[in-house]
């Protein structure tokens, strides 16, 4: 046990060199961690980015110096440790570099959006795509650089694991490609960006579109603030509605069934029937006009009161004739807030639904549902 850790193996004064050029190259690193990862991302806390930067450094050292001990101890030892240490390195590197190269794609080719008051760039079609050759060729200088290290050149033959690792993802490219596919066409199109609100398939659920990945999108729940994570390929089975994406310039349009009972009796004389209709009509003007003059009146709200309310009898049901009212609604913002939404668009119809109640009283009209009598 004594002869194997004699003094067998000595570095030269080149090893030397080099080891020392390493170090101090690391300690340049492990002092300069915080301008270094400050200089791409302004503004960010990278407090944690920092610690781990240098906990990467501080194992390298390590590493590095348990390699020197084991060379001047072990005649037959080939720098297992040292290149343990610089695949480790290499890999947080190649991350790094691509979290740099991300951020300037997205603000290179990225959009420039404002979302809840502050700018800010979303991924775009083409930022996407600067992605993906980015991964594709830090990920090949990564695996060449691995393979320079521990010398295995023999894994680059097409017979080698990383043969049949291509070929696996061949077979199952079914799998996972629809969903990076459709991923970048909804970064394409334009029609379904962070902070959007939409309607899903024949889902009744609002949706806020929080951030799309490459495989996956994930959604905020604007009913019950839940997170939902939903495979990008799910997005295109059916149809979607855009609610912050206007149609028109008058913005978003809401309607709002009421179902008044029927105004006549089947005991009113023929000769008064005529009057009777016409009464009740009259009230339900009046009722919606006046309801019309409280929204234009009333502040602080999301409709657009410049353009009044619209109604007309939409159907005559079995129990009662079903009147639309429909009222516009100003832009509504891109948010990541579902309770803003929820402002936006329940609070308005809910202020709506006040108003009308409140007019049916004071004009006699029933909003309640018609109770039938069968007369023997």
């Amino acid at each position: 046990m004594i002869e194997l850790f004699d003094i067998q193996v000595k570095l030269t004064p080149e090893e030397w060199i080099l080891h020392a050029t390493i170090l101090f190259v690391a300690f340049l690193l492990f002092v300069s961690a915080r301008p270094l990862l400050g200089l791409f991302r302004h503004r960010v806390n990278n407090s944690r980015r920092i610690k781990v930067l240098r906990s990467f450094i501080t194992l390298f050292v390590v590493l590095q110096v348990i390699d020197v001990v084991l060379m001047h101890g072990i005649a037959e030892y080939e720098n297992d440790v040292f290149n343990l240490g610089k695949s480790i390195l290499l890999v947080y590197f190649s991350i790094i570099l691509f979290d740099i190269a991300s951020n300037w794609s997205v603000k290179r080719f990225g959009k420039h959006k404002k979302v809840d008051g502050k700018n800010s760039y979303i991924a775009t079609y083409y930022s996407r795509m600067s992605d993906i050759v980015i991964i594709i060729l830090l990920s090949l200088l990564t695996l060449y650089f691995l393979i320079e290290i521990w010398s295995l050149d023999n894994l680059l033959q097409t017979t080698s694991i990383f043969g049949v690792f291509f070929a696996f993802l061949a077979l199952t490219n079914a799998i996972w490609a629809p969903d990076i596919y459709y991923g970048l066409v909804i970064l394409n199109c334009n029609q379904l960006e962070d902070g959007d609100t939409f309607y899903m398939h024949n889902d009744k659920t609002m949706y806020i579109i929080h951030r799309i990945n490459f495989i996956y999108t994930v959604l905020l729940n604007v009913h019950n603030n839940h997170r939902t994570v939903i495979r990008n390929s799910r997005l295109f089975q059916g149809r979607v509605e855009n609610l912050t994406k206007r149609a028109s310039l008058d913005g978003l349009r809401s309607s709002i069934d009421y179902k008044i009972g029927y105004p006549l009796d089947t005991d009113t004389p023929i000769a008064e029937r005529a009057a009777a209709v016409e009464s009740f009509k009259k009230r339900v003007n009046k009722m919606f006009s006046a309801a019309e003059m409280e929204v234009k009146e009333s502040k602080g709200t999301h409709l657009r009161c410049d353009l009044g309310l619209e109604w007309h009898l939409d159907r005559v049901d079995d129990y009662a004739l079903v009147y639309r009212l429909s009222y516009y609604l100003k832009v509504l913002p891109s948010t990541r807030l579902a309770r803003k939404v929820r402002e936006h668009i329940n609070g308005t119809q809910s202020l709506v639904n006040e108003i009308v109640y409140k007019q049916s009283i004071l004009h006699d009209v029933h909003l309640e549902t018609p109770i039938l009598i069968q007369k023997v």
